[in-house]
């Protein structure tokens, strides 16, 4: 990475707007581990987020796992499923109190390893089919 543009409205409060331009000199090789992704317009999102309780999202980051957040150093991953709002923000729920935000939990698998998202995973991606 050469140079990082955040978005101009970030706020590092309430992390809205939690995204921004990452910049290389190099050209990008497109392998298997490298791929491009298509980036869903406004009407997609709406339909994805709001139609499909339960849906899958995928999540990865450099996140930190334990109490001290240490950033790891390696690439992480999770899926996670789409929540209702109020499972993330109590009475206080919808677009007018959140804009631009959803809700997505983790949750224990068969063998109870808990998957989520890690602190330092903010504005990373989000992906769904």
């Amino acid at each position: 990475m050469d140079f990082l543009y955040p978005h101009p409205d970030y706020n590092r409060v309430n992390h809205h707007n939690d995204i921004g331009l990452v910049v290389t000199r190099k050209p990008v090789t497109v392998n298997e581990w490298v791929k491009p992704i298509r980036i869903a317009d406004e009407s997609t999102l709406d339909a994805a987020l709001v139609d499909q309780p339960d849906l899958p999202l995928n999540v990865s980051g450099f996140g930190g796992m334990d109490r001290l957040k240490t950033p790891a150093k390696v690439l992480r991953f999770a899926t996670i499923r789409l929540q209702e709002m109020s499972v993330c923000f109590g009475n206080r729920t919808g677009e007018k109190d959140f804009p631009g935000h959803f809700c997505a939990g983790g949750e224990r698998t068969a063998s109870g390893i808990f998957r989520d998202s890690c602190d330092g995973d903010s504005g990373g991606p989000v992906t769904f089919m």
